[in-house]
C-alpha cells in the first residue's frame, strides 16, 4: 500500500512526469479518505460471507482459485437461522476474518488507485473548462469506480490493487466486471508464476497434496515479487528491460521507481547491516555460528532496544532483500580482511548464494524442512517434538479445517491414543484430513 505509491512518485520525477507523481501523492493520501469505507465494506463482508472485490461467485467459476476461495462463497450471513447454519458460522469464524481482511485492503488499495485517477482527469478538465476539482473527482470516482452493485470496473486498477496483495491468479487472468470474462491481466507470467501454476493443478487433481501445498497462488506471488524486489535480478531481468522502455508512460515510470526505491532502501540496508542493526543468514561455520548464539545473536532480526526481532516474512516483499544486503556486507568484511581473501569469481558465487540462500528462508521451506526432521526423530525428546509439530504444522496446514480432525490430532499429539511415535502422529493427520482435503470446500 506504501511501495507502489512511491514507485510513482519517485518515477514520474525521474521520468519527467509530474501527473504520475501526483497520482502517487494522491493514491497515498487516499489512505485516510477512504479507510473507513473500506472498513464498513469489510464488516459487511464479514456479515454477509461474501465481498464485493474478493471472493464472488464470478471470480470462482472457470478459474484456478484455492480452495479457500471456493468454500468462502458457501457462508451464510452471520443471522440466518438454523442450527446447522449456527455451527458453521462459529467454525467459519477465522475463514470470515481472512476474507473481510482481504476486502478491506483490496478496497483501500483500489479505491485509493481510482481516486488518484479520478482526481488527475478533473484537474485537466478544470484547466481547460474550469470548476470545482473536488467535485468533479467526485463524480468520476462514482462513474468509474463502480458499477449499481459495488463491484470495480477499473480492470486494471482492480488489478494493481489485486498485485499489492499477492492475489493475482498465478494464470495471470483476472475477472472483468464490465465484460463479466477473466482477461488477461498484463502482469506477465515469470518461471514462480509458471511453476506454482502447474503446482496448483497438481493439487487441485491429488488433494491429499494439499496437506503439504495448502495454500500456493499468494506464497507464489510473495516469492515472485520478493525475487523482483532485488535490483541485481531485476537489472537482468527481460520483463523489468521491457517495462523500462515502454512506451506507456506510467509503466515506464514505475519500472524507473521501483528500481529507485530498491536502490535507496539496498543502501539504507546495507548501511544498517554494516552498524550491526539488522542480521542476514547464520554463517556456515559452526563454530562461528555457535559463537554468535552466545551473545545473543540472531539471523534475520533488527536490533532494537537491545533485543533481536524477527523479520522475516513481517516486511514482504522487503525481507529477502534485507537479507541480501545483510548477507553482502557480511561477504564483503570477509572480502576485504587479509586473513581471508576471496577472490572475484567466488566472491561473484557467493553473491548468488546469497540471493538463493535467502530466498528460500524466505519461502520457509529450509526452516520447516530441518524442524520436520527433527520431529520424525525417535530420539527427539517428545515435549519438543510436539511443540515442533504445532509450529510446523500451524504453518503448513490450512486456517479451515473440521472439528474431528482437529481434536483427534491434538489427542494423538498429547498421547490421549496409543499412536504417540512420530509415524503414528502423522498416519493419524493424514486419516483424519482425508475428508477435508478431498471436499470441494477444502
Amino acid at each position: 500500500t506504501n511501495l507502489y505509491p512511491t514507485y510513482k512518485i519517485l518515477g514520474g520525477f525521474l521520468t519527467g512526469n509530474s501527473e504520475i507523481t501526483r497520482e502517487g501523492i494522491d493514491q497515498w493520501l487516499g489512505t485516510f479518505v477512504n479507510f473507513g469505507e473500506s472498513m464498513r465494506l469489510a464488516k459487511q463482508a464479514f456479515i454477509k460471507g461474501d465481498g464485493l472485490l474478493t471472493n464472488t461467485k464470478e471470480i470462482v467459476e472457470g478459474s484456478l482459485q484455492d480452495g479457500f476461495h471456493k468454500w468462502a462463497t458457501s457462508f451464510s450471513e452471520i443471522s440466518d437461522d438454523g442450527f446447522g447454519i449456527t455451527l458453521q458460522n462459529i467454525h467459519s469464524v477465522i475463514p470470515r476474518l481472512m476474507m473481510a481482511t482481504d476486502e478491506f485492503m483490496s478496497q483501500l488499495n483500489y479505491r485509493n488507485i481510482v481516486r488518484s485517477k479520478a482526481l488527475s482527469q478533473a484537474r485537466r478538465e478544470a484547466a481547460t473548462f474550469g470548476g470545482d476539482v473536488a467535485q468533479s473527482a467526485d463524480e468520476i470516482f462514482r462513474k468509474t469506480g463502480f458499477n449499481e452493485e459495488g463491484r470495480p470496473l477499473d480492470f486494471q486498477a482492480f488489478v494493481e490493487a489485486k498485485d499489492m496483495l499477492f492475489q493475482v491468479p498465478l494464470d495471470r487472468k483476472v475477472y472483468n466486471y464490465k465484460t463479466r470474462m477473466r482477461e488477461d491481466s498484463g502482469i506477465p507470467q515469470t518461471m514462480i508464476s509458471g511453476i506454482g501454476e502447474s503446482m496448483q493443478a497438481l493439487t487441485n487433481k491429488f488433494t491429499p497434496l494439499r496437506i503439504f501445498m495448502p495454500f500456493i497462488k499468494t506464497p507464489a506471488n510473495i516469492a515472485d515479487q520478493a525475487l523482483q524486489a532485488n535490483p541485481l535480478y531485476a537489472a537482468f531481468n527481460n520483463n523489468t528491460r521491457k517495462q523500462f522502455f515502454s512506451t506507456d508512460p506510467e509503466v515506464r515510470a514505475k519500472a524507473y521507481g521501483k528500481m529507485a526505491t530498491m536502490l535507496t532502501l539496498g543502501a539504507g540496508f546495507s548501511f544498517a547491516a554494516a552498524q550491526g542493526i539488522i542480521t542476514g543468514s547464520e554463517p556456515l561455520d559452526k563454530k562461528e555460528k555457535t559463537a554468535l548464539y552466545k551473545t545473543g545473536w540472531k539471523p534475520y532480526s533488527i536490533r532494537i532496544g537491545g533485543k533481536w526481532i524477527p523479520y522475516m516474512n513481517m516486511i514482504t516483499p522487503l525481507d529477502s532483500y534485507m537479507a541480501f544486503c545483510a548477507d553482502n556486507v557480511a561477504l564483503a568484511g570477509r572480502a576485504l580482511s587479509p586473513e581471508q581473501e576471496v577472490g572475484m569469481g567466488e566472491m561473484a558465487g557467493q553473491i548468488l548464494g546469497n540471493i538463493m540462500n535467502d530466498y528460500i528462508d524466505q519461502a520457509g521451506f529450509r526452516t520447516n524442512t530441518e524442524k520436520l526432521m527433527d520431529i520424525f526423530n525417535p530420539s527427539t525428546d517428545v515435549r519438543i517434538r510436539e511443540k515442533l509439530a504445532a509450529n510446523v504444522f500451524s504453518g503448513f496446514l490450512p486456517m479451515s479445517g473440521n472439528v474431528n480432525a482437529i481434536r483427534s490430532t491434538v489427542k494423538t499429539i498429547k498421547g490421549d491414543t496409543q499412536q504417540t511415535k512420530p509415524e503414528g502422529f502423522y498416519n493419524n493427520l493424514v486419516k483424519n484430513y482425508t475428508d477435508v482435503f478431498t471436499t470441494p470446500q477444502d
